[in-house]
């Protein structure tokens, strides 16, 4: 079958706006982000992994927090880049204040949402740009699912514009419900091998970005395990593949996640721990530094 020339929607979040993007249109915008020293950060799963509710939480971390409510936390401060209508991130927090998930990012679709993150306690700013990327796409990048447009290819072209930042790939992996350490399911088998390819594929078509890349393996979910799991255990347990690289390179660090209180549609509760935790390790990845200075962290369990 023929490939199908097509061009991207790039998803401007603020505004709710679908706009046809030649991939070259695309390529041209990430330049002038890394140009501005942005960092790229982003989050790779299969469809239904959690993406869109991960970046929904790292969204309500950033900007719902209760200051001065029951978290206390002051640490950091976050910042639209653009006016807050533009800023990329409108729609996740309209979505949060009517308790409702965001819509997952759709095949052929590609969203990007800038923002800044300043520790009160460093002088050094990250400026982050986070790219979400289609589950369905990420199939097609691995050959799991057929790509008559040519999707793979633009999807290449996109993360090798990114070899110019390091950047760092969330790599999401959810826990299957009911899950008991030990007895691994044809689910975790195929996560485990689908997530596996898309780092194989990354070092075999451009190996000087994996050379540059750090990995945060995320395993969603994490609310569904009982309390005393060990995450490396899980890790190695249930992803053996992600287990291997992970105990292989330094370039690979591993955090739990849970999103809160979803049911359906409507999200009832979100925790903010793990997104604390999220953006604690980004911010010490990127500058060096952790959030905290160290007579702050004796204090803190983070």
């Amino acid at each position: 079958m023929p490939v199908v020339p097509i061009s991207f929607k790039y998803k401007i979040v603020g505004n709710n706006l679908l706009t046809d993007f030649e991939e070259s249109d695309i390529l041209k915008d990430i330049a002038l982000r890394i140009q501005h020293g942005r960092r790229l950060i982003i989050p790779i799963g299969l469809p239904q992994a959690g993406k869109s509710m991960f970046l929904a939480s790292l969204v309500a971390y950033a900007f719902k927090r209760k200051i001065d409510g029951k978290d206390g936390d002051n640490s950091c401060n976050f910042s639209h880049v653009f006016p807050k209508e533009y800023s990329g991130v409108k729609q996740i927090t309209d979505a949060l204040d009517s308790n409702d998930t965001l819509p997952s990012t759709r095949s052929n679709e590609i969203t990007i949402i800038d923002l800044d993150m300043q520790s009160r306690y460093r002088k050094r700013p990250i400026q982050i740009t986070l790219i979400d990327l289609a589950g369905e796409d990420i199939e097609r990048l691995i050959g799991k699912r057929e790509d008559t447009e040519g999707t793979a290819k633009k999807i290449e072209k996109i993360l090798a514009a990114c070899v110019a930042k390091k950047a760092i790939f969330a790599v999401i992996t959810p826990v299957e419900i009911g899950t008991t350490i030990g007895q691994e399911t044809s689910f975790d088998t195929d996560e485990d091998s689908e997530m596996k390819s898309f780092i194989d594929k990354l070092k075999q078509n451009n190996p000087k970005l994996y050379s540059l890349t750090k990995f945060l393996f995320v395993v969603s979910k994490w609310d569904t395990l009982p309390r005393n799991i060990d995450k490396t255990k899980y890790l190695q347990y249930h992803r053996k593949q992600l287990y291997n690289e992970y105990s292989s390179s330094g370039k690979y660090s591993l955090i739990p996640y849970s999103v809160g209180n979803v049911v359906g549609n409507t999200i009832i509760d979100i925790i903010l721990r793990s997104p604390k935790n999220f953006w604690y390790t980004l911010h010490r990845w990127c500058t060096g530094q952790h959030v905290l200075p160290w007579y702050k962290r004796w204090f803190s369990n983070i």
